[in-house]
């Protein structure tokens, strides 16, 4: 949470017209909401390329959301049976979580490369992040 100091400087004055003092304004940076996933469930065939749409909102604006996690898989059975896909907005990175649940695997949206695992493929050349633009 931020805070500012601030002169106020309006036309009334205090009766010593010299006194100024200070105004504490909170600053409310508001939190962003999951959107949707689509499609929100399903399956496909070993090999079968998926698009999947993943949306968030955030009332500051686009440009404040950070960073979007999203999950694909079972619930059940640990790291192995679950896709976890971290999208980084300020740098542009899509990130994948490995098999093991060990490490991350880095790819840059927009770009020829392609991060992969046992489990999956996502080709960052087909990735692309942008603003609603019914957004205000």
């Amino acid at each position: 949470m931020a805070f500012v100091s601030i002169i106020l400087a309006t036309g009334w004055a205090w009766a010593d017209n010299n006194a100024a003092f200070d105004v504490t304004a909170e600053v409310v940076n508001l939190r962003p909401r999951a959107g949707t996933i689509t499609p929100p469930s399903g399956s496909s065939e070993v090999g079968a390329e998926e698009v999947f749409t993943v949306t968030a909102t955030d009332r500051n604006g686009y440009g404040d959301i950070a960073a979007i996690h999203f999950t694909l898989g079972y619930t059940e059975g640990g790291s192995d049976r679950q896709l976890w896909v971290y999208y980084d907005s300020r740098n542009n990175r899509l990130w994948l979580r490995n098999a093991a649940g060990t490490d991350w695997i880095k790819g840059t949206l927009g770009t020829s490369g392609i991060i992969e695992d046992p489990r999956v493929k996502i080709d960052c050349s087909k990735c692309d992040s942008y603003p609603d633009p019914n957004d205000p």
